[in-house]
């Protein structure tokens, strides 16, 4: 069961890039009614590092979830993105539904918080 497959079956309407490039082009668009980032670590045009310090900096409320199916982080992609305050990361690729579950439902309830 593929990530997004898994959200849309508890409720959750995902969006999908092909790489951070796009991304960014979602968010653009549609910005506000983003709710939660999910990108991966390694992905074609810009890494998740390039990805996560522009969502932080232009939309900086919106939580963000990394995921690498790596567990190997030779760019320290992860590490370099901890340091600029990314708080979750799913290292197992794909994720198991209750383990992606409990991370989004994690992420947005401290986004209502806040």
């Amino acid at each position: 069961l593929s990530e997004t497959a898994a959200l849309e079956r508890v409720g959750y309407r995902a969006l999908v890039a092909g790489n951070g490039l796009e991304a960014i082009e979602v968010f653009r668009r549609i910005g506000n009614e983003v709710d939660l980032v999910i990108l991966d670590a390694v992905m074609p045009n810009m890494d998740g590092y390039e990805l996560f310090t522009t969502v932080r900096e232009r939309w900086p409320e919106l939580p963000i979830l990394m995921m690498t199916a790596f567990h190997y982080d030779k760019d320290h992609i992860i590490k370099r993105s901890r340091l600029e305050g990314l708080e979750r990361v799913i290292s197992k690729k794909p994720a198991d539904s209750a383990r992606l579950c409990a991370a989004l439902v994690d992420a947005t309830r401290a986004r209502r918080k806040s």
